[in-house]
């Protein structure tokens, strides 16, 4: 007995010189017991598996000496030893349950399951099955996937225990698991007030809460469960979730940080930094973190995925391919991480393997509609606009895209029949430009043509389409507005006009500019350039895109387009948007080239156009002025990156919404010089051609 006391007060030591002292006369089973006991708490296994044994051979037949032994049998790792140790107290009746949770413990520890639950399941044909029988049963169950019996067991159990905090947590995972969030945060938030530090059980009911909007009361019990458990990887990612999932930005970071300099070690924490950075476009930094996250855990699949797609806006296409294969790997059956091989193969080049990868992933995933957008794309830069067209309108999935909608019924292709059409804006006004090639095609054959655009192009479109009535919008209640005062039969977004006028590449017109720059505007940028000495007047872009539209793959800067910059008798005017002025001064100063920029010519779109139309030829990255040069029928180079979108096309100098657009594409990825080279000879040619 004070032996006993002793074990439960934590004082093993003691515990085992009062037993030593009391057995050195005669000692007992029950003395060995105690023994093996105290032996095992003070970490002497070999020890005290002798006392159990000894236990076992003065009483053969005690239950509690089979299951001491085989405990200990565990804890030393003989696992089959331990099972046949305690297989006669499985026959015992009444059913000995410590014995059943013992073996079924065993069971899972080697791998085995399905023996293991089907030990429970002929337990429950006993006439009396404990409830902590009945929750591993349910549990069972659950792992194995038939969520529907684990929920009928917890349910039962209830009846008999209705306060047990297990059960009402397993059976709200359950109905977590099969979408009846009410129900299911019922039961967590009264597994949660029984247990209310509990940091699974909040978690979870975070979980259902999150999954019924009740975003303050997640936030809640996430912060709860990590207060209560700071140093669980999982209990942190499932507040910076949280926090990044509401936004709060600042919170999520703060939080992310503490959490990789309390736990560096934590490939989690890692991560998230890692996409955190990723999204503030510090894109070296996500490299970084993520790089770190993967040395940690370099079998996660989430974590090659993502320092994937990061590769990818660092331009290593061919290290991002290698990382997402591995992803592969390990997640076979991952419909996402095949849409991020297919993407990062596209980037590379090979339209074909891309290809493959949608597919695949649309086999795992039938109704993705990224994935449909992605193998859409895929075909539009192979030229198969066929097909290409079919899933474009999934852009509306991307996170990017306007959240405007038009009130009416969509324009499916049908014949109007005297009908009247909306065509509203949306993208960047280069996409409306480029799309508004389409225009003409299609309100010829409406009653009447309303055609919405960005403000920044409205002159310019009032003047090229002059059979639409042709108004200004941006924001849902631009477009509200435009239906009120221009009821509509039916309505279509511009870029689902090429789905019906440009299946083919022959249905692309040999057109001579659809844009009609201002007269009186273009006259005058075409006196001012008149007193420049130069023979020809050459507009220069040179940047393009943002952080996430790949900027660094599509922008060069100013000095190195040297070679182009140092032709005598010509005169570079800048039609750069984005702040360029420093680097105007630095091309002057470098190289004592001198290029032209009027910024009222920049802050205008319709100014700009009039300057464009004036000018003998365009040299630009893959940006804005490719669609104005090309939709005014100004000759335009455009120096296209290795892999550039999918407007480009993957190969030829030819692009078919342009006739006046020439393309010269890198020959290798991240490199200008063959770019740069071929445009140089161009203009010297027609230089020489000028004279």
């Amino acid at each position: 007995m004070v032996a006993r006391v002793l074990l439960a007060r934590g004082q093993p030591e003691r515990a085992e010189q009062a037993i030593r002292s009391v057995a050195a006369g005669k000692s007992t089973a029950a003395l060995q017991q105690e023994l093996g006991n105290a032996l095992s708490m003070l970490g002497r296994n070999a020890e005290a598996l002798q006392a159990f044994r000894d236990s076992m051979r003065l009483d053969p037949q005690s239950p509690a000496g089979r299951l001491a032994l085989a405990r200990q049998l565990q804890a030393t790792g003989s696992l089959q030893d331990a099972l046949d140790a305690i297989a006669p107290s499985l026959e015992a009746s009444p059913v000995d349950v410590e014995a059943v949770v013992c073996a079924h413990d065993l069971y899972l520890a080697m791998g085995r399951p399905a023996e293991a639950l089907q030990l429970l399941e002929l337990m429950s044909g006993r006439n009396h099955v404990s409830a902590e029988i009945n929750g591993r049963l349910a549990t069972g169950y659950f792992a194995k996937g038939d969520l529907a019996k684990a929920l009928e067991i917890v349910e039962q159990q209830l009846l008999h225990t209705p306060d047990s905090p297990a059960l009402l947590h397993l059976g709200g995972v359950v109905l977590r698991r099969t979408g009846q969030f009410a129900a299911a945060a019922g039961k967590l938030g009264r597994a949660s007030r029984l247990q209310p530090q509990n940091v699974a059980i909040l978690g979870d009911l975070g979980l259902a809460q999150r999954a019924l909007g009740q975003d303050e009361e997640a936030l809640d019990n996430f912060q709860l469960a990590a207060h209560y458990a700071p140093n669980e990887g999982n209990v942190r990612a499932n507040l910076v979730f949280e926090l990044h999932r509401q936004k709060r930005h600042d919170e999520v970071r703060r939080e992310c940080l503490a959490w990789t300099t309390s736990h560096p070690d934590d490939p989690d924490a890692w991560f998230w930094r890692g996409k955190l950075d990723e999204e503030d476009d510090a894109i070296d930094a996500a490299s970084d973190a993520f790089g770190k996250a993967l040395a940690l855990a370099p079998a996660s699949a989430p974590i090659l995925t993502n320092l994937g797609l990061v590769r990818l806006r660092q331009g290593r296409a061919a290290e991002a391919v290698d990382l997402q294969r591995r992803a592969t790997v390990l997640a076979p059956r991952d419909a996402g991480i095949h849409l991020n091989l297919g993407f990062a193969l596209q980037c590379a080049g090979d339209i074909p393997g891309a290809l493959g990868q949608y597919e695949l992933s649309l086999r795992l995933a039938p109704d993705d509609g990224i994935t449909q957008l992605h193998l859409s794309i895929a075909h539009l830069t192979n030229g198969d606009f066929g097909q290409g067209w079919n899933h474009y309108d999934k852009r509306w999935l991307r996170d990017t895209a306007s959240a405007r909608r038009a009130r009416l019924p969509e324009w499916q292709g049908e014949p109007l029949n005297g009908r009247r059409l909306l065509i509203w804006g949306e993208q960047a006004p280069g996409d409306q430009v480029m799309f508004a090639s389409c225009v003409p095609d299609v309100s010829v054959q409406a009653a009447a043509c309303v055609l919405e655009c960005n403000p920044r192009i409205l002159d310019l479109f009032r003047r090229s389409f002059r059979n639409c009535r042709v108004v200004g919008g941006n924001s849902q209640e631009d477009l509200d507005r435009t239906l009120e005062a221009n009821p509509c039969d039916v309505q279509i977004p511009i870029g689902s006009l090429p789905k019906f006028t440009r299946r083919s590449w022959y249905a692309f017109p040999r057109h001579g500019g659809y844009l009609l720059p201002d007269p009186d505007a273009a006259g005058r940028w075409a006196d001012r350039l008149a007193t420049l000495p130069g023979r020809l007047k050459v507009g220069l872009s040179w940047r393009g895109g943002l952080p996430k539209t790949r900027q660094l793959l599509r922008s060069q800067p100013l000095v190195s387009w040297a070679p182009i910059l140092n032709i005598a008798q010509v005169d570079f005017i800048s039609l750069q948007y984005t702040p360029c002025l420093q680097e105007i001064e630095q091309a002057r100063s470098a190289l004592g080239a001198t290029v032209w920029h009027w910024q009222e010519a920049i802050d205008d779109l319709d100014q700009t156009a009039a300057l464009m139309s004036q000018l003998d030829v365009v040299i630009t990255v893959c940006n804005t002025a490719v669609h104005f040069a090309g939709a005014l029928n100004v000759p335009a180079w455009v120096m296209t990156p290795f892999i550039p979108e999918w407007r480009y096309l993957a190969e030829g100098d030819a692009m078919p919404w342009y006739p006046s657009v020439t393309l010269i594409r890198q020959a290798q990825a991240q490199s200008w010089a063959n770019v740069i080279e071929a445009a140089r000879i161009r203009l010297l040619a027609q230089l020489q051609h000028a004279k």
